[in-house]
């Protein structure tokens, strides 16, 4: 090999070790400092119901005065798994991508997955993830960044609570019937279009004035809508009826309904009766015997006549009323107190469930009865003081429904 072929072959070795692409000097560009791979993700919407789609979309950008090159990068989206989290389905957006440094931001990729989260989950959340080469020394190193972002999963839900209102529990009687509606959507979000009916009470009358408070006829989460019904009840014996509660839920151009009901039974009783009428005076006594020579022997003394007092039918004067307005639902352990008045501390208070079980407390100093019971079945219990002729219905009502979710099909 000759002298000058030696020199060009040194050259060309020396030039292959400073090549940029050299383990031992890759810092590129020169003396850059910082690692500025960025991601960002945006959705098509931000509020969904299970089983409705979402569109993500990634982006990424090396921006920055003093940003080093990102090369051979991997960009993965990750979709929410059943418990929100995001642990689903992993999908691969580029593959071997280079970002030199100064790289403005450019889509990456976009997928479109159904929001498949179970019941009782609110947030669904997606990740992005970006690994790479970072070349910031003469000895590269690993990029890795992730991104998050979260989807508000909404279940509308709405509740009525049903009570009575009488004067007395004998008939005929006039019942005021009162509906408390809530809205139980989670997260709180407002519903529409809220309707009330009876089954029994065909006069629905509502919202009640302060209702709704801000007056924008939307059932916000906060407030509380009271609607009333009144009729007469001719005739002794139960009434039951169910009332039943809707509203709408308007949400990505779809229309839910969703509604509850609670059951209620009036007992009336009949009037006392009235007084027997008195037995007819006694006939008057014959006029008494001329005295005779020999006075007759004392009679013995009349016995006395009138008429016997029936024994009048009369309710004792006490009331017996719920001390506490809780729901209470079969299936969960419920507390109910139960407040009498006009009777001694120490009385016996008996619960009927539904089914025919009966428990019993006794009442405290303040008149207070408290039961803590599972019923395990929905319907009407009956309350009564042993002292007491009041009966208080007491509407037991279904144990919360869990509805399953049809898996839907997953895209992208």
């Amino acid at each position: 090999m000759s002298r000058r072929a030696g020199q060009l072959l040194l050259m060309v070795l020396m030039a292959v070790a400073l090549s940029p692409s050299a383990a031992q000097a890759d810092q590129s560009p020169n003396n850059c400092s910082s690692n500025s791979l960025a991601l960002r993700i945006i959705r098509d919407r931000p509020i969904v119901r299970i089983g409705e789609q979402v569109t993500f979309t990634v982006f990424a950008s090396n921006v920055g005065g003093d940003a080093c090159d990102i090369t051979n990068a991997t960009i993965t989206l990750t979709t929410p798994g059943p418990t929100g989290a995001a642990n689903g389905t992993v999908t691969t957006l580029a593959v071997g991508l280079d970002l030199a440094a100064g790289a403005v931001e450019r889509q990456i990729g976009r997928i479109t997955t159904t929001i498949n989260v179970n019941r009782g989950v609110t947030d669904a959340i997606v990740s992005a993830n970006a690994t790479g080469v970072l070349h910031d020394a003469p000895v590269n190193h690993a990029a890795d960044i992730t991104k998050t972002l979260g989807t508000t999963v909404v279940q509308p839900g709405i509740e009525v609570v049903k009570t009575a209102e009488m004067a007395g529990n004998v008939a005929p009687q006039d019942v005021t019937y009162r509906f408390t509606v809530y809205n139980r959507s989670v997260p709180p979000i407002p519903l529409d279009h809220v309707t009330v009916s009876d089954s029994l009470c065909p006069g629905v009358q509502g919202p009640l004035q302060g209702s709704d408070v801000n007056g924008d006829q939307r059932f916000d989460p906060t407030e509380v809508w009271v609607y009333t019904c009144t009729m007469r009840h001719p005739a002794a014996g139960q009434y039951d009826n169910v009332v039943t509660a809707c509203a709408e839920l308007i949400l990505n151009g779809r229309t839910d309904k969703v509604c509850d009901d609670s059951p209620y039974s009036v007992v009336l009783i009949p009037p006392p009766a009235p007084p027997a009428n008195p037995p007819a005076a006694p006939p008057a006594a014959p006029p008494a015997a001329p005295p005779a020579a020999v006075p007759p022997a004392a009679a013995p003394p009349a016995t006395p006549q009138g008429a016997v007092k029936p024994v009048a039918v009369s309710n004792t004067p006490c009331t017996l009323s719920r001390a506490n307005s809780t729901t209470v639902r079969a299936k969960q352990l419920n507390t109910i107190r139960v407040r009498v008045q006009g009777i001694d501390a120490g009385s016996t208070v008996t619960l009927t469930l539904p089914g025919g079980k009966k428990v019993t407390a006794k009442t405290n100093k303040d008149g207070n009865a408290t039961f803590r019971v599972r019923p395990t079945r929905s319907g009407t219990a009956r309350i009564q003081a042993a002292e007491c002729s009041d009966v208080e219905s007491l509407s037991v009502k279904p144990a919360r429904r869990v509805v399953a979710q049809r898996p839907p099909r997953v895209t992208g």
